[in-house]
């Protein structure tokens, strides 16, 4: 067993747990966006009638 074995294993996975991270953390701001424009809509209409 080569002493850099767990260290590359370790930056590896790092990387991909950050990665993944990073794309839910785009999907959830995305979707928050979406949910307040349609809130607001909701709001708008509900205010007009």
């Amino acid at each position: 067993m080569y002493p850099w074995r767990p260290m590359l294993l370790l930056q590896t996975l790092t990387t991909k747990v950050k990665h993944f991270l990073s794309q839910m953390e785009t999907k959830i701001i995305e979707t928050t966006k979406r949910l307040e424009k349609q809130l607001w809509q909701t709001f708008i209409s509900f205010q007009a009638s």
